[in-house]
């Protein structure tokens, strides 16, 4: 998968975070803030879990591409696989990636070639996979405290007779901080420009063409209209499942208003009980990249 559609996927991604930490913020100070951030803090410390996700995004109600994701994470072992699936019109990419064996292995549904990225390479991968988990945690509370405010009346806490609870969250409009709506029309904007000047050489696949050109360059009058997230607490206190919703609008340099529509729906499953699959290469069309090759061609 080259870094123009890499870019698109990240922004996708980003948007997801976004979400998650204006959630985080809104339910500041109240009990629905305490129970969500167990329940984060909980599912991310299992040893190994199944996050499935779909994620669709629509411009002027028009469905731009779609993004299959299941991925299978071990931190103990150190190992994961992840299956991407990305559609657009009738053209559709699947990008497989494992981490096994001290390497990562990329293999797309274009190509016959198994891409394994050399052990060099995989020493960052492993020192960042062995980060000090509540250090991450305690920055992400330190964001979400410094983003508290009047929304955080807007949070609903529902809990179940069996143990269950949802957290739900809708902003719009004047909702929404003038932080969120800062952060949102600089990622929009720093997109436009990678997309523009990253990377010298041409596309090799008709697919990755079609994405990066149905994507709206928004330029102007950048600004999330609407958030809505939602998430179900199982009774184990983990995460269960969270939808994103957010609504970004804009103008493009034509001055054509734009309304793109991102939603995100995961399930997280086989907590402490997930095995990633593995890629046997005996046989396989195989291709080395070298730490140095990786370096130049991110």
């Amino acid at each position: 998968m080259n870094k123009k559609l890499m870019a698109i996927l990240g922004t996708v991604a980003v948007g997801g975070v976004l979400l998650g930490t204006t959630a985080f913020a809104a339910i500041s100070g109240t009990s629905g803030y305490d129970v969500y951030k167990e329940a984060l803090k909980n599912t991310y410390a299992v040893n190994s879990i199944t996050p499935k996700t779909e994620v669709t995004v629509k411009d002027n109600g028009k469905l731009l591409f779609k993004v299959d994701a299941i991925s299978k994470l071990d931190k103990e072992k150190e190992s994961m696989s992840n299956s991407v699936t990305v559609t657009s019109g009738g053209l559709q990419k699947t990008v497989d990636m494992y981490r096994q064996d001290n390497k990562t292995v990329i293999k797309s549904s274009d190509s016959s070639v198994y891409n394994v990225l050399q052990r060099g390479r995989e020493r960052n991968h492993k020192k960042e996979w062995r980060e000090d988990d509540p250090g991450r945690i305690k920055d992400i509370e330190n964001v979400a405290d410094a983003l508290t405010g009047t929304i955080q009346n807007y949070i609903t806490l529902n809990s179940n007779p069996d143990g269950t609870k949802e957290v739900a969250l809708q902003l719009s409009d004047k909702q929404i901080s003038p932080i969120i709506n800062a952060v949102a029309s600089l990622m929009v904007k720093n997109l436009d420009k990678e997309l523009k000047h990253m990377g010298n050489k041409p596309m090799d696949f008709a697919f990755e063409n079609s994405l990066q050109d149905k994507l709206p360059r928004l330029v102007d009058n950048i600004r999330v209209s609407h958030i809505d997230v939602e998430a179900k607490i199982n009774k184990d206190n983990l995460i269960q499942e969270q939808t994103e919703n957010i609504t970004i609008t804009g103008t493009d340099a034509k001055g054509n208003a734009h309304e793109v529509v991102i939603n995100i729906d995961t399930g997280f499953s086989n907590y402490n009980s997930t095995t990633p699959d593995t890629v046997d290469l005996s046989g396989k069309q195989v291709n080395i990249i070298s730490p140095e090759n990786y370096r130049h061609e991110k």
